[in-house]
């Protein structure tokens, strides 16, 4: 079997369509030339007449007043899943207007009178029809090529899922003694990572691809989808028993968190795109909805703390919020081990001032994980893990699916999972998903943008990986955004527009390129930047390396206004009154 699918995969390199020859699978007989489903008369109807109903864009009429219009054929060469395919999607027909399409080989076909096809498999009609192109293992499509219509799939587990797409389609559009299929004006191309989950109906083009480095982590898009695609997905959900566990409107559109049948569902509407991103359930993130009651014992603050200055570029991040409930939110932490000792030390000093018993982190933000934000992780926790409650980790791991930049950080991300196993105790690691809010004691965290919100394949730069979200402290609005680079900036742009308008700017990418831009400084219009670099870096900034946008930036502030990290040792209080 494994030779068969290395065979399958050698074709698909050469720009063939195959599905892999899976044999041993199922058995039976060879099918005959000229193959109806069912028996006596019903099956293999000729089309209408001249008077037979024309499809309109995106419609194709499938059968009308009793009379089946379109046939169903199968390849010459492969496997006899391709046969037991057509005869499954003839008897779903059959059983809904008494009559069945003819079932074909292509060969036969192609002498045969022409009418309106569904090709099943890798025939040629659909190498000519240029409708695979694109596909990978375990994909499948259903896509429309004038009045045809082309089933095309990678993994017999795919094909089952294909078949099963087009049998409910053929189910939902019958009307009367006719059906017809709506919705195949564009493609639809969803993956096996995907297999189990609903999909939207309408005239939506589908795809998917996996965003996560987390097993079954995907997403599925299905563009041109306006409001009421979005509240009739929801309705499908709700009748298949699944729970809407939180559903908001923020700056980047609509968003609900779904849950059933051993999954979670993040569904999203924004830019035109109707989006549902899959969660296995132990990565899941679903917290409860509204702010929830909590024991107020301190003022939340927030602490900018200095970056290591070694070398010539002074960088780094770390940012410290002690929340109301005197727990901490933490963003990345720095370089090393000498950031870790910086951290250790404000946050038992913080704790101390503020009378806590126990330095307790609710949860700990990792943007992403270059060296500058999370090389310190594993060192903190080999030192301090025990000395610390640490109870959420939220970090999004970027697939190769997503660009070339997908995988380039794996190690790193990686260390950190391996210093959680080592060194703390019962500490959950969850994804975040773009339109989630969510609260930790008295501040409010929407999530804006992670990197599923970027084009398939589109990923070429490791910053665009991380996560920005902005807390809401006070009535204070404070944008938190890792080393987000131009491919995050056009998303936020594009999605949020004014909506990016916050008080307070965590300065992206420590103010180097490509971090940020005139534009989305504009829309976002703050009133304090804090500055995740040293002094040094900052004049480098201004004088040369960058000095457009910075320069733009430092003009929307007061100088009072805007705080430089500084180098390790230097600790800035923010308040939030």
């Amino acid at each position: 079997m494994r030779q068969l699918l290395l065979r399958g995969l050698l074709l698909l390199l050469c720009g063939l369509l195959l599905l892999p020859a899976l044999a041993g699978c199922r058995s039976g007989e060879e099918p005959g030339d000229d193959t109806a489903a069912g028996t006596g008369s019903d099956a293999g109807e000729t089309p209408g007449g001249t008077d037979t109903p024309q499809p309109t864009p995106g419609e194709l009429v499938l059968a009308a007043d009793g009379t089946v219009r379109y046939r169903i054929v199968y390849p010459d060469a492969g496997d006899n899943l391709y046969y037991e395919a057509a005869l499954e999607l003839a008897e779903v027909v059959k059983n809904q207007v008494g009559s069945a399409p003819r079932v074909q080989k292509e060969s036969v076909a192609a002498v045969a009178e022409p009418q309106p096809t569904i090709y099943i498999g890798s025939t040629e009609a659909l190498r000519a029809s240029g409708l695979a192109e694109g596909m990978g293992l375990g994909d499948y499509r259903v896509a429309a090529g004038g009045e045809d219509l082309y089933l095309a799939a990678y993994s017999t587990a795919a094909l089952a899922e294909a078949v099963d797409h087009l049998s409910r389609r053929i189910r939902n559009g019958l009307e009367g003694d006719g059906i017809t299929l709506r919705g195949y004006a564009r493609e639809e191309t969803v993956s096996e990572l995907l297999n189990g989950v609903p999909l939207p109906g309408g005239d939506l083009t589908l795809w998917s691809y996996c965003v996560g480095a987390d097993e079954g982590s995907a997403v599925l898009v299905a563009a041109g989808a306006e409001q009421s695609d979005f509240e009739d997905y929801l309705e499908s959900l709700a009748a298949l028993s699944y729970t809407v566990s939180a559903r908001s409107a923020g700056a980047t559109g609509e968003f609900a968190a779904c849950s059933g049948d051993g999954q979670a569902l993040y569904v999203s509407l924004g830019g035109g795109e109707l989006r549902v991103e899959r969660e296995p359930p132990e990565s899941a993130f679903l917290p409860p909805v509204g702010e929830q009651s909590f024991d107020r014992v301190c003022d939340t603050t927030g602490y900018l703390l200095g970056v290591y200055g070694g070398g010539a570029f002074e960088n780094g991040m770390s940012m410290v919020y002690l929340l109301a409930d005197g727990t901490f939110l933490i963003y990345d932490g720095g370089h090393n081990e000498s950031d870790a000792d910086q951290l250790w030390r404000t946050l038992s000093d913080v704790a101390a001032e503020n009378g806590l018993g126990t330095v307790r982190i609710s949860a700990w933000m990792l943007t992403h994980c270059h060296s500058d934000h999370t090389g310190m992780f594993p060192a903190f926790l080999r030192k301090y893990g025990g000395r610390v409650r640490l109870e959420t980790v939220f970090l999004n791991r970027p697939s190769a699916d997503q660009g070339s930049a997908g995988g380039s950080m794996a190690a790193d991300e990686q260390a950190v999972l391996d210093a959680l196993s080592s060194y703390s105790t019962g500490t959950k690691v969850r994804r975040l998903h773009t339109g989630q809010v969510f609260w930790l004691a008295d501040v409010q965290v929407e999530v804006l943008y992670t990197a599923a919100d970027l084009r398939q394949g589109s990923l070429s730069d490791y910053n665009d990986a991380s996560t920005v979200t902005r807390l809401t402290i006070n009535g204070k609005t404070v944008l938190m955004t890792g080393d987000a680079a131009a491919g995050a900036w056009g998303t936020l742009v594009e999605r949020c527009g004014a909506a990016l308008k916050s008080d307070i700017l965590q300065v992206p990418h420590h103010g180097a390129a490509p971090g940020g831009s005139v534009e989305a400084y504009d829309l976002i219009d703050p009133d304090v930047l804090l500055w995740p670099a040293g002094d040094q870096l900052y004049a480098d900034l201004l004088a040369e390396m960058n000095p457009g946008p910075c320069g733009h930036l430092v003009s929307m502030v007061s100088p009072e206004n805007i705080h430089i990290a500084g180098v390790l040792g230097r600790v800035t209080p923010i308040c939030f009154a």
